[in-house]
């Protein structure tokens, strides 16, 4: 069997431009495009967080920020209707955050 090293076995004839034109090249297919949600799904994600906050549930929040989407598990501590944000807790962490309501693109309310 050939045991091929990929780029690696290349990178010592590569200019050091180069090498840097690649790596942005690769970040930049690494950004995901924000999903839009629909009006339905916006009603479905309103209710399960008035529910979430109502009930002091956990949830399973993802939210896109800085061109990417991130998962984070924790409680809706609660709701400005005023800034359209959230204070979230997230689980084993003593870290308490603020999201945009516009950034939150899906959320599951843990049984």
């Amino acid at each position: 069997m050939v045991n091929d090293r990929g780029s690696i076995k290349w990178s010592s004839l590569m200019l050091p431009e180069h090498v840097e034109q690649l790596k942005e090249l690769l970040d930049k297919e690494k950004i995901e495009q924000e999903p839009i949600l629909s009006e339905d799904a916006m009603e479905e994600l309103n209710y399960q967080l008035f529910e979430a906050i109502n009930q002091y549930k956990e949830v399973q929040i993802t939210i896109y920020h800085n061109n990417y989407l991130q998962t984070k598990v924790g409680v809706v501590t609660a709701l400005s209707v005023h800034n359209a944000t959230i204070q979230f807790e997230e689980k084993n962490t003593d870290s308490s955050m603020l999201f945009l309501i516009k950034q939150i693109k899906r959320l599951h309310v843990m049984d």
